[in-house]
């Protein structure tokens, strides 16, 4: 229908632009501005709120799915009792969007990871296996951090239902916590097993 050219017609509203939806309040994004690249294998960048000084790690994975996946493994650890970062999922014009709030003052420690030293890390095996975490440690020991001596797991994009680069485990997603297993096997996740060789019957009785 074409707009009426009557001078004394009523104006027609404007129809007001979405509020971006997510599961918790976010910064507003005109106050954010980019201060680092890409870490990882999906899209992103780290981002500081301008009026906060707070920090975010955003990535922007392509199957909105992947995303809710990926913060309900952050929260199911956190109800477990699990050190990670405040975690948050938004859909906005640019897509889906992954928040995480950088937790300042930590870092790699892949000697102490791999000596069993760390607080936090063979205590919370049974959780990593639970949540079929594959790539709870990283490739390079960057998914298990750490700060005054304890763990932080601050990419838990490898839990639940997908691989860590987003495709979908199948049946390999199961009922059976094959993880407790596989997490400690040097062939299938080198990595994993170099740190969790260490897990103790005690460990797994903490754990769960």
């Amino acid at each position: 229908k074409a707009p009426s050219t009557d001078p004394d017609a009523a104006p027609v509203a404007t129809p007001a632009t979405p509020e971006p939806k997510g599961d918790h309040p976010l910064p507003v994004l005109d106050d954010l501005t980019q201060i680092g690249g890409q870490g990882g294998s999906n899209p992103g960048g780290l981002y500081q709120d301008t009026k906060t000084g707070t920090k975010w790690y955003i990535k922007r994975p392509s199957n909105p799915d992947q995303a809710r996946n990926e913060v309900l493994t952050g929260k199911l650890y956190e109800a477990a009792g699990v050190d990670v970062p405040e975690m948050h999922w938004r859909n906005d014009p640019q897509g889906t969007q992954i928040y995480s709030k950088i937790v300042d003052g930590m870092g790699q420690d892949a000697k102490g990871l791999k000596a069993g030293k760390i607080k936090g890390v063979l205590d919370n095996f049974a959780v990593d296996a639970w949540l079929a975490n594959w790539d709870v440690v990283g490739l390079g020991y960057d998914n298990l951090m750490v700060k005054a001596g304890r763990a932080i797991r601050i990419d838990t994009g490898a839990g639940l239902l997908y691989r860590a680069q987003g495709g979908p485990k199948g049946a390999n997603w199961n009922d059976q916590v094959g993880e407790i297993d596989s997490l400690r096997d040097a062939g299938l996740n080198p990595q994993a097993a170099a740190v969790y060789k260490h897990v103790t019957q005690d460990d797994l009785i903490i754990g769960v």
